[in-house]
């Protein structure tokens, strides 16, 4: 059961998808859906695009990128309204794997020496 609030009068509307058809879910979901990715990439515009402004992307790219970025939070469970994501440990390992997605060859390669150095000083 989902209370849906009616801003404009105030009021709200139960709705029980339970009682739906599955066709009208499937709209929802869909609709739903559609109306997030738009949202995600609602500050790309066409008009006066440039793409120093989005680390050198194309237009597409910047629009793709924040579609792609708001589809891996959803499955982590990264929404408006909750505090955490669902699998807490699943978004930190993704986010550190980005940071090294992110290194430079010759950055990555220090800190993996940095690191197995560490590993032989603990031995």
């Amino acid at each position: 059961m989902f209370t849906i609030d009616i801003r404009k009068t105030g009021d709200s509307i139960d709705v029980d998808f339970d009682s739906l058809p599955a066709e009208s879910v499937r709209y929802i979901v869909a609709y739903g859906l559609k109306q997030i990715f738009n949202d995600s990439h609602a500050m790309v515009v066409k008009k006066g695009f440039d793409p120093k402004d989005f680390d050198g992307q194309s237009f597409d790219e910047a629009v793709m990128s924040r579609v792609n970025a708001k589809h891996e939070a959803l499955i982590d469970g990264d929404v408006p309204g909750s505090r955490a994501p669902a699998d807490p440990k699943k978004a930190e390992a993704k986010r550190r794997a980005a940071q090294l997605g992110a290194l430079s060859a010759q950055e990555f390669d220090e800190l993996l020496a940095r690191f197995a150095e560490s590993k032989k000083d603990a031995a």
